[in-house]
């Protein structure tokens, strides 16, 4: 009797704390899936390529002038320049997400957005080697880490072969 009586609490704790591991791996899905940006403004042509490439280009809502390639790019609505994007512009389209470069984009564009609540994310790749950890994050923020991770190694491996 003793031996059961301190072997079934236990037993009871393990399987509800294996339960609720099981219920949080199938919830982590959804609510990645639902806190993933919908709306998405890319301010340079290089972002503009790696959302497509990450097959999220239904949801850019906006790009800039020098945004033409992939060819449907260049049909997405415009907000300006990389370098003079117009912040009205943005704010009018009502984006989830305005991604954006370290260099390229004004500093000032980015603190203004996070002021009116929007959500911002920097693209600091300043080296080929750094792509793939960028690509990587972007990918987990828009729920698509699994395209990221393949283009991210596809990647890797072109910079692997080079150096060889």
């Amino acid at each position: 009797m003793k031996f059961r009586n301190r072997f079934v609490p236990r037993l009871r704790l393990k399987m509800a704390v294996y339960l609720l591991g099981g219920l949080a791996v199938l919830w982590l899905p959804a609510a990645a899936a639902a806190a993933s940006p919908g709306r998405i403004v890319s301010l340079a042509p290089n972002l503009t390529e790696i959302l497509y490439d990450l097959g999220v280009e239904n949801r850019i809502a906006a790009v800039t002038d020098y945004c033409d390639y992939p060819p449907g790019a260049g049909t997405k609505p415009k907000i300006g320049g990389f370098a003079n994007p117009s912040l009205e512009a943005i704010v009018s389209l009502r984006p989830d997400w305005v991604v954006m470069t370290e260099d390229g984009n004004p500093q000032v564009l980015e603190r203004r957005l996070r002021t009116m609540g929007i959500r911002t994310y920097i693209f600091k790749a300043r080296r080929i080697k750094d792509l793939p950890q960028e690509i990587r994050t972007m990918g987990r923020i828009l729920g698509v880490g699994t395209a990221a991770d393949g283009r991210a190694d596809w990647i890797e491996t072109r910079i692997r072969r080079i150096g060889e």
